[in-house]
């Protein structure tokens, strides 16, 4: 957990999926996402692991890409969860039944987010090599390496299209759904979520190596 220091793949998907959870809360001004981890029906269902996450989310709002039926990275956007599987010697995941896809393994999960430059990065907590805890890596450059390598990537969403277009900042989407608020306060919700994992990432040096 992040209290002690250390936290897996799929505990800091979830942790940046909840700080996303409130920002649309903020945009909306209401609470649609229940952030209350000790309250039945709340997000606390998605704190799994990494096979756990994606089949969940696979279910709710069925796959946006799959390196089974090709890897389209334009279709990425902030907010979504990308379940990993690298193949090898030695490397072993959880089995879970992904939508349109049957069983699937993975042995990792990652997040992608918006930076505050506003180009898409990978956030992610791993463990040995070279980069050890929670790392930020341009998109491009962690998708090209881990298809070339042939590891199994499946991209799934949260959230249904309208929250996942208010946590991209589509003014339509805003405009649609504030009705009137406020567009400075939106404004800030929007960059919420990518700046507060940014900030998180800079005070957090501690990781556990499986998802």
């Amino acid at each position: 957990s992040l209290k002690n220091g250390a936290i897996d793949c799929s505990g800091w998907t979830f942790q940046v999926s909840k700080m996303e959870m409130e920002s649309l809360n903020q945009m909306r001004g209401f609470e649609k996402y229940n952030i209350n981890q000790n309250t039945a029906g709340g997000i606390n269902r998605l704190n799994h692991g990494a096979a756990e996450q994606i089949g969940i989310f696979a279910a709710q709002n069925g796959v946006v890409i799959d390196t089974r039926t090709g890897f389209d990275k334009s279709k990425l956007r902030a907010g979504m969860v990308i379940g990993q599987m690298k193949h090898g010697k030695g490397y072993q995941g959880r089995t879970t039944n992904v939508k349109g896809y049957g069983k699937t393994q993975y042995n990792h999960v990652a997040k992608v987010v918006r930076g505050r430059d506003g180009k898409l990065y990978v956030s992610e907590s791993q463990g040995g090599g070279k980069n050890k805890g929670v790392t930020l890596t341009q998109l491009d450059n962690w998708v090209d390496m881990r298809v070339k390598r042939g590891d199994t990537l499946t991209a799934v969403s949260p959230y249904d299209a309208e929250d996942l277009a208010l946590l991209n900042g589509d003014l339509g989407a805003v405009a649609k759904n504030m009705g009137g608020k406020a567009l400075n306060k939106v404004n800030d919700a929007v960059v919420a979520a990518g700046g507060k994992v940014a900030d998180m990432m800079g005070g957090f040096k501690g990781f556990v190596a499986k998802g």
